[in-house]
């Protein structure tokens, strides 16, 4: 049981998701000086 759980967080938590998740919620604030600053590192702020 151990092993599907972290199987299925392994897939649900990749880099692929997370970038996809990101552009949903930037989709009306990407003006907004938090978003860009965040932005700027993105892959090192979610890995």
């Amino acid at each position: 049981m151990r092993k599907i759980i972290i199987s299925k967080f392994d897939q649900i938590i990749s880099i692929e998701n997370l970038l996809e998740a990101w552009e949903e919620f930037i989709e009306d604030k990407k003006n907004r000086q938090d978003i860009k600053l965040f932005s700027q590192n993105l892959v090192q702020n979610i890995t």
